[in-house]
């Protein structure tokens, strides 16, 4: 997501994109890969894509969204202020968390500026220059100010923790915000900001945003939304144990393949 490419999974005989059915599915699996900034280089055995399976549709409704946020699911990503469920402004109704825009003072994202005919191999891991592919985002007047059908990584205001017994995966957002699309894999693991035993104050997503219209972003404005769902058991090792790439992430980050701003 963060190299503004997109993938797309496809099961043979399936009329839909990402999705694996019926029960008993046996078949084909095929990958649409769709670079949309710059060329990219793949390699065999290249990760692209997860297969998430289910065994029941565990998805929070209001009550149970409520209920969890007591528990501490979403912070304030200055103050680590826990946010309850009567703290969320937008509130779709629908048993998931609107997130606003970072919008301040400072590196608050970048806009991809590459050429079609640039290349990146997407298998190498801090090789490139920045500055080759993205540029730093300035605030005017307090608000960013983003070009139809080009590439942001922006991040959001607020920093989510995943419990380990939970996942968490970004929906569309409602169009009555604004004709765009603010992410391509947005799936978060259990564990995601939650610290090794619990003692995290969660962490913000970064956005991968691409204007259909043009768009003025000022801080506070519903730019992202996630549901919560539960796991059907606790794993060994959630990923605020695990080594990665993102796991120190404040505020806007380019992918892995990019050397450290």
């Amino acid at each position: 997501g963060r190299l503004d490419m997109h993938v797309r999974v496809l099961a043979d005989g399936v009329p839909r994109f990402d999705s694996v059915t019926p029960k008993g599915f046996r078949g084909e699996l095929w990958v649409a890969i769709i670079p949309q900034s710059f060329s990219v280089q793949i390699h065999d055995k290249t990760p692209l894509t997860q297969l998430r399976l289910f065994t029941a549709d565990t998805r929070f409704s209001n009550l149970d969204l409520e209920v969890a946020m007591k528990n501490g699911l979403v912070f304030e990503y200055k103050t680590e202020k826990q946010l309850s469920y009567s703290d969320l402004v937008t509130n779709d109704q629908d048993g998931t968390v609107v997130l606003t825009a970072l919008v301040e003072e400072g590196l608050c994202g970048y806009e991809c500026i590459a050429k079609p005919e640039q290349v990146l191999d997407i298998a190498t891991v801090g090789g490139y220059e920045p500055a080759d592919f993205f540029r730093p985002l300035i605030i005017e007047d307090g608000a960013l100010r983003l070009q139809r059908d080009k590439f942001y990584i922006l991040s959001g205001a607020e920093s989510v923790r995943i419990l380990p017994t939970l996942a968490s995966e970004m929906v569309p957002m409602d169009e009555r915000s604004g004709d765009f699309r603010s992410h391509y894999a947005g799936f978060l693991d259990p564990g995601w900001g939650y610290g090794k035993d619990g003692e995290g104050k969660g962490r913000p997503f970064t956005l991968e945003v691409r204007p259909f219209e043009d768009l003025v972003v000022r801080s506070g404005q519903p730019i992202a939304k996630i549901r919560f769902e539960r796991m059907s058991e606790i794993p060994d090792i959630h990923y605020d144990v695990k080594q990665s790439n993102y796991l120190v992430q404040f505020g806007p980050k380019l992918g892995k393949q990019f050397k450290t701003v």
